[in-house]
């Protein structure tokens, strides 16, 4: 699933972090040939080795890549909404004479969207392997002949156990 952060209407990928990745190539890279988003623990990379993928988000890149690229050279989704046509019009059809009338109406603080800008550009999506957890054991709502309440028993299980059996493991 690609993941974005938004600067004024413009979608930027976001940064990710994936462990537990092996080189599938067929010949060995120094360190240095390799670009600045691999890394790996010795100074060659041969094939087979772990390595781990610290940059931006390769999903998003694809996404991002059939779209268009920004006056900066930036990979973009979107228009900075001063320059999008139809918000522009929608601004002079309210009576304000521009987008800067109109976002001081608002209140947008430009400095803030900035750095809330950073703050999120700065977060890491990390694909780290999920924690296995214990099973769930859900009250069934009845009592048993004995007057104890019953659970059901979790990960597929159908019969029903007194409550007293669960507690004492």
């Amino acid at each position: 699933m690609p993941t974005f952060i938004s600067k004024k209407g413009v979608w930027y990928a976001a940064k990710e972090k994936v462990g537990g990745l092996i080189y599938k190539g067929k010949k060995s890279i120094p360190k240095s040939e390799l670009p600045p988003s691999i890394l790996i623990a010795g100074e060659v990379l041969n094939p087979g080795d772990p390595i781990i993928y610290d940059g931006v988000d390769r999903e998003a890149l694809k996404l991002l890549g059939r779209e268009g690229y920004d006056m900066n050279g930036d990979m973009v989704i979107g228009t900075d909404f001063r320059h999008d046509v139809e918000f522009l019009q929608s601004v002079r059809n309210m009576g304000f004479q521009n987008a800067d009338e109109y976002l001081k109406h608002l209140g947008y603080d430009e400095q803030k969207d900035e750095e809330d800008f950073k703050q999120k550009a700065e977060r890491i999506k990390s694909h780290e392997v999920a924690q296995k957890v214990s099973e769930i054991k859900i009250i069934a709502g009845g009592k048993n002949m004995a007057g104890e309440g019953d659970f059901i028993g979790g990960f597929g299980e159908e019969k029903l156990r007194p409550a007293k059996e669960v507690a004492s493991g």
